[in-house]
């Protein structure tokens, strides 16, 4: 038996969207096991189909219930997809961003088409993300009730969205804009029940 307590402030249940899985081990695979613990079904998306695949199998043998699509992030379509995929296991009732890589290089030895690989994947991605999940996740609240506990948006960041350290420039250039798109978002649809947040992740990751 749940108190009142628990009862208003209990998570909405539903489906789950980690955009940005690649290894077993990465922080993808973590969030996605981390909310399939709890019970909800997950849809993982990523551009390696096989380090997708290898996920996939590594979650469903942990019991997590959890489908997979290959696509990218910084193509909307694809993202359009990898929202519709999570709707096939239930009503949204969580998106993550996850893509984008680091690699530093010297400024004057890096190319344009680094420099921008970058900026699509975390700016741009973030950006096709939202606009995806957006409309779903607002479905999920009532109109009578704009501030009541609902949905979430969730965007995993750096510390190179609030500092940059030598020969991180690309990193640090993308990184910053999508901690911006999150407040700026954050600021419009949190009063609407979607909890939006950009969760500094700082640490080299063994994945």
């Amino acid at each position: 038996m749940t108190s009142g307590l628990e009862a208003e402030f209990a998570p909405i249940r539903g489906s789950v969207l980690v955009a940005g899985v690649g290894s077993a081990k990465g922080l993808g695979a973590a969030i996605a096991r981390r909310f399939g613990q709890e019970g909800y079904p997950v849809a993982i998306a990523g551009r390696n189909a096989e380090k997708l695949e290898a996920t996939r199998s590594r979650l469903e043998a942990d019991g997590i219930s959890v489908s997979a699509t290959v696509g990218d992030v910084a193509n909307q379509e694809d993202v359009k997809r990898f929202v519709a995929a999570a709707e096939a296991l239930g009503p949204l009732a969580v998106a993550v961003h996850n893509a984008g890589s680091n690699r530093p290089a010297p400024f004057l030895e890096l190319p344009p088409d680094e420099f921008e690989v970058h900026w699509r994947e975390q700016a741009l991605g973030a950006y096709h993300l939202a606009r995806a999940a957006l409309p779903a996740l607002l479905a999920r609240q009532n109109p009578d009730e704009p501030f009541s506990y609902g949905p979430s948006l969730l965007f995993t960041g750096a510390s190179g969205s609030l500092r940059s350290k030598a020969r991180y420039a690309p990193f640090s250039a993308a990184k910053g804009p999508l901690r911006n798109l999150a407040q700026s978002l954050a600021r419009e649809f949190g009063p609407w029940g979607v909890h939006v947040a950009h969760v500094v992740i700082d640490g080299g990751i063994a994945g």
